[in-house]
């Protein structure tokens, strides 16, 4: 495709496993190619709570579509958003719940067995030969026991998913097959065609015509690259986390979505014209994986610029933790640092988060004695969440480095709080890291444990935090989206063939 065979405006459609108009990332790029002459549509999933964008999103199956494959369960992302993990959805299928007391699991009844069959054989062999080897015929005896308890338990601990710990042989004999996917491509991605939700944003998308397809995260590589089969044009690939490696800790997410993973983005990834991750230690990654041509292309996270002015630090230092509420994001070791802050300082936490997990937040602050020192706030809108940010003084984000996926992070609110004007004070991760130093935006915190987290706050001082925050508005003037988003108009025009003449 040229520019020549374009006599309209070129249409893009992006997709992404998101409610699109609360995805900071999606929104951010369909509002900058609509400004820059495209006709805008984007597919994804209901239930958004912030404004609806000028353009057109489809969030619901067309109301003749047809019955969709039983859908696979989606377990809730660590991480997503944040460039990394506060808009992302992993792909997962679900133990089914043991109704009333829990069977005897396959694996118990398959030790039981192994037991008492040693344990018979061990007798006849007493009774049989008449030679004293109680010694020895205690050992085999107890050697299931042995087993068990020094081989059999530390790898069932290790790699079997909690919730297949109590299955029965009946309930797991549904999963088993699922793990072809660890020996064929072809098994896993048929795989990720069976999960219903797969098979419903397909459908979603199927009367969208476009000449160039945004595929947002590996899991919606394979529904673009089948559209495009049927309807053409080409596409991009925007990864926003490092898909291969994001819950390596995870026993389920390893056994049954980590393979699909893989297969899918061998597959689909070369054939995108161009492709963008968060951060440089993905991108590195990405490109040495798979030996990209183009290379992949770091596209950062930044929100647009607003108007800022220095505010100085006041009597109450306010701290900032802004983004989705979950665990893994040090909420919980910051709430047991605050004793040991000093009392000038007092801690904000923001953001949508599940009901019970809301709840454990609370009576952890109630149980630490910190009512009057933090403060759970209700969420806000995305595109409210720098301008209201405004109002503090440090901008807090603490992440365990315990994956490659955590370790190369440069989330949404690092560039949220620089262009809010704030003081920083994040994990020491390499690409954090990099950018806090170079521009002097505030302290790194060595881990995510209580002690290291109020060590880092105690290292501020009024004038230290005003310095940082001078930093942050100088900082923002080139991480913002108006210096970033060049590299996706360019992208995009390139993959089908447009050229546009500067202003």
């Amino acid at each position: 495709m040229n520019d020549q065979s374009l006599d309209r405006r070129p249409r893009l459609c992006l997709i992404s496993f998101s409610p699109i108009a609360d995805d900071a990332r999606v929104r951010r790029h369909a509002d900058t190619l609509m400004a820059a002459g495209w006709d805008v549509v984007a597919v994804g999933l209901p239930g958004a709570k912030s404004t609806p964008p000028a353009w057109k999103i489809i969030d619901t199956l067309p109301a003749l579509a047809a019955p969709s494959a039983p859908e696979a369960p989606q377990e809730p992302a660590e991480g997503a958003g944040d460039g990394a993990p506060d808009d992302a959805v992993a792909v997962v299928p679900a133990a089914s719940e043991p109704q009333g007391r829990p069977p005897r699991s396959f694996v118990r009844r398959l030790l039981a067995f192994c037991y008492w069959r040693t344990l018979g054989l061990a007798q006849r062999l007493q009774q049989a030969s008449g030679i004293p080897v109680r010694s020895i015929i205690q050992r085999i005896i107890n050697l299931p026991g042995t087993i068990s308890r020094r081989l059999v338990t530390p790898l069932v601990r290790r790699f079997v998913p909690q919730q297949m710990k109590e299955m029965t042989l009946s309930q797991m004999r549904s999963y088993l097959p699922l793990l072809k996917a660890h020996v064929s491509r072809k098994a896993a991605l048929d795989i990720y065609w069976s999960w219903g939700n797969m098979q419903e944003m397909y459908q979603k998308a199927q009367g969208v015509e476009a000449d160039l397809w945004i595929a947002n995260d590996w899991s919606t590589l394979p529904i673009v690259a089948r559209l495009i089969e049927e309807k053409g044009g080409v596409y991009l690939y925007d990864s926003h986390e490092f898909a291969t490696e994001e819950y390596p800790n995870d026993p389920w997410w390893r056994l049954f979505t980590q393979p699909v993973a893989k297969a899918v983005e061998r597959t689909y990834i070369a054939g995108a014209r161009h492709s963008f991750s968060v951060s440089p230690g993905i991108s590195k990654a990405l490109n040495a994986l798979y030996r990209l041509s183009p290379p992949n292309e770091v596209l950062r996270n930044m929100p647009g610029r607003i108007d800022l002015s220095f505010r100085p630090t006041g009597e109450r230092i306010e701290v900032l933790y802004h983004g989705i509420l979950s665990p893994s994001r040090g909420l919980e070791a910051a709430i047991r640092s605050v004793p040991q802050w000093r009392p000038e300082f007092h801690l904000t936490i923001r953001g949508p988060g599940s009901p019970a997990y809301l709840a454990s937040l609370r009576k952890l602050i109630r149980q630490t004695g910190v009512n009057d020192r933090v403060t759970l706030a209700e969420p806000l809108p995305m595109i409210e969440l720098v301008r209201a940010a405004t109002a503090f003084d440090i901008g807090f984000f603490a992440l365990l480095d315990d994956s490659p996926q955590n370790k190369y992070v440069l989330p949404n609110k690092f560039f949220e709080y620089v262009n809010a004007g704030l003081a920083l004070c994040v994990s020491d991760c390499p690409d954090m890291a990099e950018l806090l130093n170079r521009h002097d935006l505030g302290v790194l915190m060595k881990s995510t444990s209580p002690d290291d987290i109020a060590r880092a706050i105690n290292s501020l001082d009024r004038a230290g935090i005003d310095r940082f925050k001078r930093h942050s508005i100088a900082a923002a003037e080139t991480l913002c989206w108006e210096a970033e988003q060049e590299k996706l108009l360019r992208a995009c025009n390139q993959a089908i063939g447009r050229t546009v003449v500067a202003a």
